[in-house]
């Protein structure tokens, strides 16, 4: 509603629906990361290693992120400069999420336990419950089932592997 009132005749500030759906990745985006660096913040707290492994996958998840809020941007001939600069933005709730982290997760291990849990929690609902369902819906053959599986193959590997 918010995007629609922007991009309305009275305040049009998107040039382009590329802008307007560029603009509504990156909200999505910006709230998606708040929790994404909440489990780096505990994760290194509870472990080093489980923090690299977590920030190893969340930085290799985040690749078609980028994309998905510079593409747009880049069809519109938005400049390089401000394309890095909305991408810097929308990653930044990460390190937010990060530092609350490690400042809850301080507090006791019990507390630290509840962030990780809530944090995922979070996670799965994001990609149980809007990342697969709008994936199945763009594409309904095998390359979601094949992507999906590959992608687990990777965490199972990094998590395991490192």
């Amino acid at each position: 509603m918010l995007v629609d009132m922007l991009s309305g005749d009275e305040g049009k500030i998107f040039n382009d629906s590329h802008t307007k759906a560029a603009f509504m990745a990156a909200i999505g985006l910006m709230i998606h990361n708040f929790p994404e660096g909440i489990i780096m913040g505990a994760g290194f707290l509870a472990n080093a290693n489980l923090g690299i492994k977590m920030s190893m996958l969340i930085a290799i998840h985040d690749i078609p992120e980028g994309i998905a809020v510079s593409a747009p941007l880049m069809a519109s001939r938005v400049k390089v400069s401000r394309i890095l600069s909305y991408a810097f933005i929308t990653a930044f709730p990460t390190l937010a999420g990060a530092g609350l982290g490690v400042y809850i997760g301080n507090i006791s291990d019990v507390v630290l336990g509840e962030c990780l849990g809530v944090a995922s929690g979070i996670m799965l609902y994001v990609v149980f419950g809007q990342m697969l369902p709008e994936s199945l819906r763009l594409w309904r053959g095998k390359t979601v089932t094949f992507s999906l599986l590959l992608g687990l193959i990777l965490g199972l590997v990094i998590t395991n592997v490192l």
